[in-house]
């Protein structure tokens, strides 16, 4: 039953990731720290303008880094529902899934169903 239960996590957590926009909320945070580089090392803008442009790209950065944590919540919903499954049917999947058997069957299903989604997607 713990195998099942990791393999359908694993293709939830999968899913949710890619489904959730991860990539373009990084390429987002890479934009607005580069340009905040930028900014820094430019001996042609003045102080003050600087820390007007900072704060914003500060905000920004935050806004950014915070989404990308709710996402990584988001995608970790389907594994806390696999968990109240399992507990209902007397077992006890994070127990499991922290163990080093647990991670290495968690990775395994992983892999496993990302290969056979690209394969039938042909994604």
């Amino acid at each position: 039953m713990n195998w099942l239960l990791v393999a359908l996590s694993a293709a939830s957590f999968c899913e949710c990731v890619l489904r959730l926009p991860f990539v373009e909320n990084i390429k987002t945070l890479v934009l607005y720290s580069s340009k905040s580089y930028r900014v820094i090392s430019s001996a042609r803008i003045s102080d003050h303008w600087k820390e007007e442009v900072l704060l914003l790209f500060a905000a920004k950065i935050f806004c950014t880094s915070l989404m990308l944590f709710m996402f990584f919540l988001l995608s970790l919903a389907p594994l806390l529902m696999w968990h109240y499954l399992a507990v209902l049917l007397g077992v006890d999947l994070f127990a499991f899934i922290t163990g080093i058997h647990g991670m290495v069957a968690m990775t395994f299903a992983a892999v496993v169903y990302l290969f056979i989604r690209r394969k039938l997607f042909h994604v």
